[in-house]
């Protein structure tokens, strides 16, 4: 669908586009704002989709979803869509009760184009079947691959010690087969292929592994730069002079991209346009390329089975396998697609098989209760902040645990009477249990009153923010630790952006990665916008106005440059 079609608008964080247009392209966050705002626009709306309905699950924009779902008009029909939902039936009752309509679940396993999965053994020469494309998974295959590893260590993906190279041609025995495992799939015509790694290290080391390597015709390189330098026309002279650009051409010319969180996002938009259009042959990227783009390849893979979540380092789990190796195979162009894993260590059988067969994980709502939320509905007529969390999935979810904690508990009583229990540690059981009678009897003793500040206990009882499950000393105790890890590395680079300095020169100036600075001045602009919402609704005109003022001076250079897919 053509964006600058007139029945077609767009509104992000970034860029608005025909507003007025019959069908409207938006962030859930733009969506989540409109319907506290009361716009005029939501009584013309009949339908909202929302597709990656899972990102529910997210820790940080979970929330915003659940709201928006909870929030929008009984008369609005709404459509979800995802490919990584087992407990698909579950949501849809949410919906149907707070709905008040029926919601139903169609679903299917069908994949228009056919998926193999294949293991490549750390030395090996081979790719080993490991999963076919009736997904009949290959247990005596996957034995085979396991024992031909070639490794001395055997515990699951251990961190690789990168040798100094003394010249290009030294490489760790991991990029060894990488370059391996790549060349087989040029030979064996697998192009075009994404190379998964987790970390924008891993994947800035794997391209420059192939940067002699050149899979582009005369004609291909012609077009590249002609969409480069076209794409570099909004960028200011200044910061053209970026080492991101003269790095990122010379690998797009060969045929090659690069995308992970640490780029300017007008190098990954090119990346992507450029990839669209099949002008490169290999892409290597962190898995933020398999969320939200619909940009499939004939083949992908994975480097490794481990990533660092935030918390800890852990495998991935099938339900992020199967986000990233349905990237795999183009319908109506390829005949099946391939997805090959490096394996370099000895997982457990299981664990494959796991990972290859197993279901996402479930649906679980990240719902709490936002300072921000609570101001918002306080200030429109007939909501509360107990209307939104008595409809949230945490409170559906809490309920049906509850019923299964009840039938559990019946069972164990018949236990317990079978046992020929004394009556007085029966009826000691017994009172204990009570509380479970009742869902208003929820103990929070000291923790009442710690998100809320007030006396209103119905609203505290309810409340679900995640601190709320630790006592008042490890609530502190969080607070202070959180403190200690605050880190003023971006304060200078902010201060210096606001008085008007180009990013080239933020840059050249502070040791970040340049799309470090762009996510960290985004999440400040999201920041001024909600305390200039807070400020508006307080009534404080004057920190209002400075709050503007303060976004004014934020918004400028090539941070906040229009989006190339905007650019006609």
């Amino acid at each position: 669908m053509d964006v600058h079609s007139s029945n077609v608008g767009l509104m992000t964080g970034d860029a608005c586009y025909n507003q007025e247009a019959a069908i409207l392209i938006m962030t859930t966050e733009i969506l989540h704002s409109i319907l506290f705002k009361g716009s005029q626009l939501l009584r013309e709306v009949k339908w909202v989709i929302f597709d990656e309905v899972h990102y529910m699950r997210d820790k940080e924009r979970g929330v915003v979803w659940e709201e928006t779902i909870v929030l929008l008009p009984e008369s609005v029909k709404l459509i979800f869509l995802s490919a990584t939902i087992p407990n698909s039936i579950e949501f849809a009752n949410w919906i149907a009760k707070i709905k008040n309509s029926p919601c139903h679940v169609i679903s299917t396993n069908f994949r228009p184009t056919p998926l193999r999965h294949y293991l490549f053994p750390s030395g090996g020469n081979h790719l080993i079947l490991v999963q076919n494309e009736l997904r009949k998974f290959q247990y005596n295959n996957v034995k085979h691959a396991l024992e031909s590893i070639n490794e001395t260590d055997n515990t699951a993906e251990p961190k690789k010690k990168r040798r100094f190279k003394e010249d290009s041609n030294q490489l760790t025995n991991q990029e060894l087969d990488i370059k391996k495992l790549l060349n087989l799939c040029i030979s064996s015509k697998y192009l075009p292929i994404i190379v998964f790694a987790f970390s924008k290290k891993e994947v800035e080391n794997n391209a420059q592994i192939f940067c002699n390597l050149d899979l582009t015709t005369e004609q291909e390189k012609i077009a590249i730069e002609e969409v480069y330098n076209s794409a570099l026309e909004i960028v200011s002279s200044e910061d053209r002079k970026l080492p991101q650009f003269s790095t990122h051409l010379a690998y797009l010319r060969t045929g090659i991209g690069v995308h992970h969180g640490g780029l300017l996002p007008i190098i990954k938009e090119i990346t992507e346009i450029l990839f669209q259009e099949n002008l490169l042959k290999i892409l290597f990227s962190t898995e933020t390329f398999s969320m939200g783009i619909n940009m499939p390849a004939r083949s992908v893979i994975f480097t490794g089975l481990q990533k660092f979540d935030g918390e800890r380092q852990r495998m991935i789990t099938p339900g992020e396998y199967t986000q990233m190796s349905g990237r795999a195979g183009r319908r109506g162009i390829d005949t099946r697609g391939y997805s090959i894993v490096l394996l370099t260590s000895k997982y457990k059988e299981e664990q494959l098989e796991r990972l290859f067969t197993g279901s996402a994980l479930m649906l679980s709502s990240q719902f709490y209760l936002k300072y921000s939320t609570i101001l918002n509905l306080l200030r429109i007529q007939g909501l509360s902040p107990m209307f939104i969390i008595k409809k949230s999935f945490f409170k559906f979810q809490l309920g049906s645990k509850r019923l299964q904690l009840e039938e559990d508990l019946k069972d164990l009583n018949k236990k317990i009477a079978n046992l020929n229990v004394p009556a007085m540690y029966n009826t000691v059981f017994y009172n204990a249990s009570n509380v479970n009678e009742d869902p208003d009897k929820i103990k929070l003793d000291e923790r009442i009153l710690l998100m809320l500040d007030t006396t209103n206990y119905d609203l505290a009882k309810y409340s679900i923010e995640t601190y709320l499950e630790m006592g008042l000393s490890d609530y502190y105790a969080m607070v202070n630790a959180n403190l200690n890890n605050f880190s003023s590395a971006l304060m200078m680079p902010t201060f210096d952006w606001l008085s008007g300095k180009s990013f080239s020169y933020i840059c050249s100036t502070y040791k970040l990665y340049e799309g470090t600075i762009v996510r960290s001045f985004k999440r400040i602009e999201e920041v001024l916008q909600e305390a200039c919402s807070v400020a508006h609704l307080l009534g404080s005109t004057s920190l209002e106005e400075l709050l503007i003022e303060t976004l004014k001076l934020h918004r400028h250079g090539i941070i906040f440059t229009s989006s190339l897919y905007l650019v006609e």
